[in-house]
């Protein structure tokens, strides 16, 4: 599978799951709803969370 056909379905998942389920809920379930629809798709995730930067120092 291409890079860009990863990223298309990555796109088509998240307009799906923003049309259905709207505005408003958590990163989190987002996060959950996505991985369940890229995990129908064939798709699969990383078994660690990649943990983002670490926090910046405001001065």
């Amino acid at each position: 599978m291409t890079e860009n056909e990863i990223t298309r379905d990555i796109l088509d998942s998240s307009i799906k799951i923003h049309r259905q389920f709207g505005l408003g809920m958590l990163e989190s379930v987002y996060e959950v709803l996505l991985a369940e629809e890229l995990k129908r798709r064939g798709h699969t995730r990383p078994s660690e969370k990649i943990s983002a930067s670490p926090p910046l120092r405001v001065r």
